[in-house]
């Protein structure tokens, strides 16, 4: 496994592959012609360096995505060495399916939520006195998000 600290020893021109490093942060991107750049900063637990992805399309890489380099190249930059990628995959993530929410339980879910936020802001504004005992006016919290169901 190559190492960050390794491809910025290397010597400029070097080429090299078939390692993963992590996406620490997206920078900008442009176009050359057909193809994008992406300028982004990989890093390991060796260091960071910066990289320009050869990409075809437009859609934007994100933050903390391995990123499987086949095909690279080591090129002087302004701040000393970046890393220019050519030809890379990343492992594609298809949505999860829809939950299997039946209405009760989402209504359970909604009333929960609206609990927690009303006795969280009401506590903050100094409208909601726990008391030594810890509790609240549960009744008066269950109307008002009655109240808010409707």
């Amino acid at each position: 496994m190559i190492t960050v600290k390794q491809l910025l020893d290397a010597e400029i021109g070097a080429k090299t592959g078939g390692f993963a490093l992590t996406i620490k942060t997206v920078k900008k991107r442009w176009q050359v012609k057909d193809k994008w750049i992406h300028q982004v900063v990989l890093n390991d637990t060796t260091g960071d360096i910066l990289t320009d992805v050869v990409k075809d399309s437009n859609a934007p890489f994100f933050r903390n995505n391995d990123l499987y380099i086949v095909v690279c190249e080591i090129q002087a930059s302004e701040n000393g060495k970046k890393l220019v990628v050519h030809e890379w995959k990343q492992e594609t993530f298809s949505e999860p399916p829809e939950p299997n929410w039946n209405v009760n339980e989402a209504d359970r879910v909604v009333r929960s939520k609206i609990k927690c936020w009303l006795v969280a802001s009401g506590i903050q504004a100094g409208q909601v006195d726990i008391g030594e005992s810890g509790d609240i006016n549960k009744n008066k919290t269950i109307k008002i998000v009655d109240f808010i169901m409707e």
